[in-house]
């Protein structure tokens, strides 16, 4: 069972220019940092790096490391502790 969130962060608008312009989000770059230093973030990349399969029932084939962040599906994964300051963001 997952124990963070795996979410995408759309831009104020749902167009295709969200990837681009969620990285100008100060939102963003705290999810960033959460998630280079969650413990289990941290774990998930570890197992990644030592080829395993499976973390904790998750596979790892659908996970990714890019420049030391943690992505699932090509998502950026939210911790834990930074699911309730996504939501906030997002729909305030």
């Amino acid at each position: 069972m997952l124990r963070d969130k795996i979410l995408f962060l759309p831009g104020r608008c749902n167009h295709d220019g969200d990837q681009i312009s969620i990285i100008d989000d100060p939102i963003y770059h705290k999810v960033v940092g959460a998630n280079k230093e969650d413990e289990y973030c941290t774990e998930i990349r570890e197992a990644i790096a030592k080829n395993k399969d499976k973390f904790r029932g998750i596979t790892l084939s659908k996970c990714s490391v890019q420049d030391g962040v943690l992505y699932y599906q090509d998502r950026l994964w939210v911790s834990d502790n930074m699911y309730t300051d996504v939501i906030r963001e997002v729909y305030d």
